[in-house]
């Protein structure tokens, strides 16, 4: 359906295609007789500048010499019709034109009037010609001057101008378009002012009617109108911009739950929910958010889908809050359905509670871990100690024995919480502590303080500079690469053998600890960085640990933004490859 001013465009626009297309069939007429002028006053030109020649034979001469000027086929004729002169004829023939008589038309009527204009078939060239002969007098002597025009580069002249006549037309009917377009535009401005303004809020576009906006000179109904809608408009847009404004309280306070909700009618239109729950059930807004189109449980899940069936028939059935938790793979989801009032619907609250699992999980192990390693020490003082409670008359050198055991794991049960108090210490260290550390530098300390526990320690250092420069806290960096290599030569088969090479890419410094030791199993890769995870070869080698030095490098790592990668071979060593951030 057009609008007025567009109906108002394309009426003045037929009418100016009917004036152009009622127009274009003058114009091979128009060309035909621009051609025929021009012929006539080019041949005119011709008869002045030849006309003062002495005799005949000088004017054939000084026709010959017009030759370039005219351009077009050019021939002499007298009264009888005899052929004198043929510029063509000589160029073809290569000899004088002999004096023969001919039949023109076009001659024929230059003798009769004066001039004559034709257009015929040439024998000799196979084509279209247009012809003029034009009567003179010379030495008392009636003569006609004959030029030919190809008929082809008239109708290739034809063509050329119907194609600019086409293009101006073209050009003229766009611009007078654009021109009705405008003043049209303007003249309508005020109605398509209010019907603009309206159209949004009556379509459900906008909440509110934006001020209708008039130029200052207009007057009448349509003034009268817009003022009575802007009116309205105020009341309506102080009303809508309160409940807006509950409306985003409210969003906001979902947004900021830590679980998501879902509150929908009975026909199951969603009348509100949060990012939150579209995170927890993989869900996108085009799967929840459509006022059309009521959600669906099926798109859930279907073990949620499931779960949610049950408890909104239980809810129906109570009226009140139905809860359950459900365990998808160690995935914990807590989720709960309540009644809204009045039988409106109802509300889904979904919660992710895995993190709080694997924590509880995590203390408990970790309890049990603690626990286990500090009841064995416990346990072997407590029975040395029973033995010197009992027997007060052993020997000095039993009495050495003795004390020297429960002094050992007194130092093992001291040695385990202070590596406990460490990790803690570890998991809360302040940024403002950062500061530069040379890994180099680091390497070396650490080389230094194992020497003494392992002097045939080897370790070869690969690396294109001096230094390597991270941020962080040194002892704990220190401490990190002290229980790497303490490890490398702790479970190095023969000599310890430790290269440790150092690579700078555009994000990261890297660091390889490679040993040639006796290697991790595949089972125990993904374990290794857990607390009191202890391997099987290093519980058959007895080497004394408690499983926490690989979990300490990974909290200090962590806490240094730096991650962690191993690689292993049974027999034939393990890499470690440490990443550091170097902004």
């Amino acid at each position: 359906m057009f609008s007025f001013s567009q109906k108002i465009i394309i009426s003045y626009l037929i009418l100016f295609l009917v004036f152009f297309a009622l127009l274009f069939p003058f114009v091979p007429q128009s060309v035909k007789w621009l051609v025929e002028k021009n012929m006539k006053n080019i041949a005119t030109h011709v008869i002045e500048r030849v006309e003062k020649s002495d005799n005949l034979t000088k004017l054939i001469e000084n026709l010959r010499s017009q030759e370039f000027i005219v351009a077009y086929r050019i021939s002499l004729l007298n009264s009888k019709g005899i052929l004198l002169y043929d510029a063509h004829l000589e160029h073809l023939y290569k000899k004088e034109v002999a004096p023969v008589p001919t039949q023109h038309p076009e001659v024929k009527q230059a003798l009769k009037k004066g001039i004559g204009f034709t257009e015929q078939y040439s024998v000799i060239f196979g084509e279209n010609y247009f012809y003029l002969a034009k009567a003179f007098y010379f030495q008392d002597e009636k003569y006609v001057l004959r030029m030919a025009f190809p008929a082809t580069q008239i109708r290739s002249l034809i063509h050329s101008i119907e194609v600019a006549f086409f293009v101006f037309a073209t050009v003229v009917l766009a611009l007078f378009a654009v021109m009705a377009f405008m003043v049209l535009r303007h003249l309508t401005k005020p109605i398509r002012s209010i019907i603009q303004t309206i159209r949004p809020y009556q379509e459900g576009k906008t909440d509110t009617i934006p001020e209708i906006n008039l130029p200052p000179y207009t007057s009448g109904d349509i003034y009268a109108l817009a003022k009575t809608i802007k009116g309205l408009s105020k009341r309506l847009e102080l009303q809508i911009e309160n409940l807006t404004q509950e409306k985003n309280k409210k969003q906001s306070v979902l947004d900021a739950l830590g679980e998501g909700v879902i509150a929908f009618d009975e026909q199951g239109m969603v009348s509100s929910f949060n990012l939150t729950a579209l995170q927890i059930l993989n869900l996108t807004t085009t799967d929840i958010d459509q006022q059309s189109t009521p959600f669906t449980i099926e798109k859930l899940q279907p073990e949620i889908a499931h779960e949610l069936k049950l408890l909104l028939e239980k809810t129906k059935q109570s009226k009140t809050l139905s809860q359950a938790i459900l365990n998808l793979n160690n995935r914990f989801i807590e989720m709960v359905t309540a009644p809204i009032n009045d039988e409106m619907g109802y509300v889904f609250v979904v919660s992710d509670k895995t993190h709080h699992y694997q924590v509880v999980q995590m203390g408990k192990q970790f309890i049990a871990n603690a626990s286990h390693e500090l009841k064995t020490p416990i346990t072997i003082i407590h029975g040395y100690a029973e033995t010197l409670y009992e027997h007060r008359d052993l020997k000095p050198a039993q009495i050495d024995e003795v004390t020297t055991k429960i002094m050992k794991n007194c130092e093992r049960m001291d040695k385990l919480i202070r590596t406990l108090l460490t990790l803690a210490e570890i998991e809360n260290i302040p940024k403002e502590r950062f500061e530069k550390c040379d890994l180099i530098e680091v390497v070396k300390n650490c080389h230094y303080m194992l020497d003494s526990i392992y002097p045939d320690l080897n370790i070869h250092l690969e690396m294109q500079k001096d230094s390597y420069v991270v941020s962080g806290i040194y002892n704990l960096i220190e401490l990190a690469f002290f229980n790497l290599i303490e490890n490398a030569a702790k479970y190095s088969k023969g000599t310890p053998d430790i290269t440790i090479r150092f690579n700078e890419t555009t994000d990261y410094i890297e660091v390889e600890v490679q040993d040639k030791g006796i290697g991790i199993s595949e089972k125990d890769l993904k374990n290794i960085f857990e607390r009191f995870y202890q391997t099987d070869a290093s519980q058959a080698k007895n080497l004394g640990g408690v499983g926490l030095g690989l979990s300490i490098v990974k909290t200090v790592l962590e806490q240094h933004s730096a991650k962690i990668h191993v690689t292993s071979k049974l027999g034939k060593g393990t890499t470690f490859t440490l990443q550091f951030p170097k902004n």
